[in-house]
């Protein structure tokens, strides 16, 4: 399984990110200010289980508020067992929204 982590790179409105964010994730205001501050992610995902479904569609949220919002994040993809602070180098798990939008689509396809 893939585990999707987003980590927030730059945005000029912290607090509507926050706000709007919390209804997505559901995660309170101070985990999301501080994954925020200490630049961890601030949404993990696995894809492909039972609730791939609302993962996916949580994702999407997610990339439209970012893109609304004209934030910067950086997507990684990792095997769903791996750790974030366990990762040296983030740069080898990068992608880009382009290629997770790809991988939800194609399951999407897959399915139908």
């Amino acid at each position: 399984m893939s585990k999707i982590l987003m980590i927030l790179e730059n945005v000029d409105d912290k607090n509507l990110l926050i706000s709007e964010l919390r209804k997505i994730t559901k995660k309170p205001v101070l985990a999301l200010k501080n994954s925020f501050d200490e630049k961890t992610p601030f949404y993990e995902g696995t894809l492909f289980l039972n609730d791939h479904e609302e993962i996916s569609l949580s994702i999407m949220k997610i990339l439209n508020l970012l893109n609304k919002l004209k934030a910067e994040v950086t997507i990684l993809e990792v095997e769903d067992h791996v750790k974030f602070k366990d990762l040296s180098s983030s740069k080898n798990y990068k992608i880009d929204e382009v290629i997770l939008k790809n991988i939800l689509n194609s399951w999407q396809q897959i399915t139908v």
